[in-house]
């Protein structure tokens, strides 16, 4: 067993087993081919501080100020300038050429600890497997993936994710599927945005296609979505603000780049709706969200742009095919 640690003992990196087919190995001529690589039983524990940093970010310690060539190269003589190119040199020009057959990642997990929040989550992924084959570098060409783990939220199981696919260094064509997951594991991450507490349980698949460039390309697709039991419970309340049996949505496509969505049914079975207005006229509902101070710099318009146009650039398209409601309550006081 191998293990990367800090100069605390805090664990960092660990694996039980690595296995490489070694092939053809020259790195003088930079070139690297190698078999099957198999990586068994790795712990990879990713962590970030209060002030927002990334643990693995500051393993590299400080940096050193790099000489000043424009000066070294000043004081040395025009004849001593340009010296003929070494086989050395232009082997350090040649970019690295990087070939693997098969990459498999087996009984993996990777842990996730966010100290700018309070409590601080704790996430990780346990049991992950991942595959992927005819790898190169540079990329000529996609690869597949195949990859699939059990999620835990501060040490109880939260869903189970599947992921597959091709993806490269400028694309990804990727489907995934989310199966048990549990909504209220997201709470460390939706309390600053959401004040009543969220309860309930989904499955969705669904997929990702992008491309890099420009414009370039970002689309997501919800083939389907399931949400069962779900709760909001307001804080000091016991009965929830708005619970429902089940909500499903399917066939909806989120286009990034064109700012639309496009949702092919939605269906709501038996909503229930609990609304107060207390003695000042203030409906509780309208503080379930936690609002920050608006920014008026981000929607101003530039000088010489009216601001119809600015509030344009900025709008998206909504479209709904088909849309279901049944048995629904509404009660207010």
């Amino acid at each position: 067993r191998l293990a990367l640690r800090k100069p605390d003992g805090t664990p960092m990196l660990a694996w039980q087993t690595l296995a490489l087919a070694l092939k053809d190995v020259r790195p003088l001529e930079r070139q690297v081919a190698l078999g099957a690589v198999t990586l068994d039983g790795a712990e990879i524990e990713v962590r970030r501080a209060a002030d927002g940093s990334l643990e693995w970010a500051g393993l590299g310690g400080g940096t050193t100020a790099a000489p000043d060539r424009a000066a070294a190269a000043a004081s040395v003589p025009p004849s001593a300038s340009a010296p003929a190119r070494t086989p050395a040199a232009a082997a350090a020009a040649t970019p690295w050429q990087v070939a693997v057959d098969q990459v498999d990642l087996r009984g993996a997990q990777v842990r996730w600890q966010d100290a700018t929040l309070r409590p601080a989550a704790a996430y990780a992924l346990e049991d992950l497997t991942l595959s992927t084959k005819n790898l190169r570098w540079p990329m000529a060409a996609p690869v597949p993936l195949q990859a699939q783990a059990r999620l835990s939220a501060a040490g109880a199981p939260a869903g189970q994710a599947t992921v597959g696919g091709e993806l490269s260094d400028r694309t990804a064509k990727l489907s995934f599927t989310l199966d048990a997951l549990r909504l209220g594991a997201a709470a460390p991450y939706l309390r600053p945005l959401l004040r009543p507490a969220l309860e309930g349980q989904a499955q969705l698949a669904g997929g990702v296609d992008w491309a890099g460039g420009t414009p370039g390309q970002l689309q997501l697709r919800l083939d389907r979505l399931q949400v069962e039991a779900l709760r909001l419970t307001e804080p000091g309340q016991r009965r929830p603000a708005l619970q429902l049996a089940s909500a499903t949505l399917g066939d909806a496509r989120i286009d990034l780049g064109a700012r639309s969505v496009t949702l092919g049914r939605v269906a709501l079975s038996r909503p229930q709706l609990q609304l107060r207005r207390d003695a000042d006229g203030r409906v509780n509902a309208q503080a379930w969200l936690v609002t920050a101070a608006p920014d008026r710099s981000a929607g101003a318009a530039s000088p010489g742009r009216p601001a119809a146009e600015t509030a344009a650039a900025g709008a998206w398209n909504l479209s709904l095919g088909q849309g279901q409601l049944d048995g629904g309550s509404v009660t207010w006081r």
